[in-house]
């Protein structure tokens, strides 16, 4: 249990709009941090306009949080604890809720940009479209992709933290390799190590088209 007045254990949130019909399949999108945030920090990357489109298309939000200050491949270089945690979660959610499988997402930005891509890819293959705001890299899967999901990848031309010439540049050309016939939607905007608002906004209306990504 935390102390008490320490900070709240590190846990999933599922946000369930109340636009949402029980039995009418819906959107899913997992959102996922940058390294020592939390579930507040990722949400708050959607921006007001954001989470208003996720609401009127009766969009749920699954929010996990990595086990430590990031997430565990980019300090161990394995999978062993975050995604046994974000499958048991998107697991417990498919089971309880309604949900559109051509709709089911998986968004990060910077340090979650990085692990969205790396399962997203290299994971059982359950995601239909992975957004990728920022990243440092990603780990390429083993094998090949088991289900190729839709990609959306955004940087920005100033970002100092992770250089748009040393990470999504790079990643782009790869995901052309990694994914032959499989459209990879590659934005660059002018700015530094954050979400832009007009993006993240491009890229959520992506991810709810109504059309294949």
């Amino acid at each position: 249990m935390p102390a008490p007045g320490g900070p709240p254990p590190r846990d999933a949130y599922l946000f369930v709009p109340p636009t949402y019909a029980p039995g009418k399949p819906s959107p899913l999108l997992v959102l996922l941090h940058g390294a020592g945030k939390g579930a507040a920090d990722a949400l708050a990357t959607l921006g007001p306009q954001g989470l208003e489109l996720l609401k009127s298309r009766a969009c749920l939000l699954l929010v996990p949080e990595s086990r430590g200050a990031t997430w565990d491949v980019i300090t161990t270089s394995s999978f062993k604890q975050d995604l046994p945690f974000i499958a048991s979660a998107l697991q417990q959610v498919l089971r309880s809720y309604s949900v559109d499988t051509r709709r089911l997402g998986l968004e990060g930005f910077s340090d979650g940009a990085t692990y969205a891509l790396s399962i997203g890819l290299g994971g059982p293959g359950l995601f239909s479209h992975v957004i990728v705001l920022s990243p440092g890299g990603f780990v390429p899967p083993a094998g090949r992709v088991k289900s190729a999901p839709g990609v959306f990848l955004a940087h920005g031309t100033r970002d100092t933290l992770f250089p748009i010439d040393q990470t999504s540049r790079r990643i782009a050309s790869e995901l052309g390799q990694l994914l032959p016939g499989r459209p990879v939607k590659y934005v660059q905007f002018s700015g530094g190590h954050e979400v832009d608002p007009s993006v993240q906004q491009q890229a959520l209306e992506w991810f709810l088209a109504p059309s294949a990504p």
